[in-house]
């Protein structure tokens, strides 16, 4: 094989799998940069829904509680209102369930959202049909499961975005590792492409060197080494040049010295 396409095939392979691992590198960076926009648009959705499921339930408290102040003698649809609030609440717990965010939490948070949208119910019915000391009665249980729904809230919220905090450290190791593999991988690389580089070169540095010997041997008059082509490159045919000049020269040497002999001769006879 030539030189030059040694040289050129060792180009090629080094720079394809320079090639290879800067590609998949980069699918890998580009795949992680996504995953973390979509994590951050995620817990922004998240957190947005689990505020409004605050505010509701808030609204609901201030609902009831002013229709029981009033006794239910309020001219605003105060019933239709507290259930509108209601109605946000399950479509944010839908939303969240769609995410799949902690189903089995999203299901206590639902059941306890009923019993206390219940025990405010029955906190005004309490106001309206009772009186004030039944009121204030129903008024203390309301009071609990408000903390109750406040305090489940705010645990799903955060054990949420602890979740969320373990998938960006999740990724963030994973950038590492694709870091880490990719600089091994260039380390291989180099020592493949120097080594084969090496394996192309040493040939031919070996061949001349044994050239160089060969011909000061020649120029000292020593043709009597024969010079043998090691390879099948551009050395290799200097080789089988150099190897035809010096059976030429012991041809010619022996040629003119067996017409010195002859010219020796004659001249003793004469």
């Amino acid at each position: 094989m030539k030189i030059r396409k040694k040289i050129v095939l060792t180009f090629i392979t080094v720079a394809v799998l320079s090639l290879i691992v800067a590609t998949l590198l980069a699918y890998k960076m580009y795949d992680n940069d996504k995953r973390v926009q979509d994590i951050n648009k995620f817990s922004l959705e998240m957190v947005l829904i689990t505020d409004q499921m605050k505010i509701n339930v808030a609204q609901i408290q201030q609902v009831f509680k002013g229709m029981s102040a009033t006794k239910g003698s309020d001219t605003i649809d105060t019933h239709s209102l507290a259930d509108t609030y209601a109605q946000e609440f399950k479509n944010g717990t839908e939303k969240l369930k769609e995410k799949g965010i902690l189903p089995e939490k999203l299901e206590t948070l639902t059941d306890s959202f009923n019993e206390f949208y219940q025990s405010g119910q029955q906190m005004v019915d309490a106001y309206i049909s009772n009186g004030i000391e039944a009121g204030n009665q129903s008024k203390e249980s309301f009071a609990k499961f408000e903390q109750s729904m406040d305090k489940q809230i705010a645990d799903l919220q955060t054990e949420a975005v602890d979740g969320i905090h373990t998938d960006m450290n999740q990724l963030g190791e994973q950038t590492r590792t694709a870091l880490w593999t990719a600089l091994m991988v260039f380390i291989v690389n180099l020592a493949m492409g120097y080594t084969m580089v090496y394996k192309v070169t040493r040939p031919v540095t070996r061949g001349i060197e044994n050239l160089s010997k060969q011909v000061m041997m020649i120029a000292n008059g020593d043709l009597t080494v024969p010079i043998v082509a090691g390879t099948k490159d551009e050395v290799g045919t200097l080789a089988l040049g150099m190897e035809q000049m010096r059976t030429e020269l012991v041809h010619l040497i022996g040629a003119i010295k067996e017409s010195s002999e002859r010219i020796h001769v004659n001249t003793v006879k004469m």
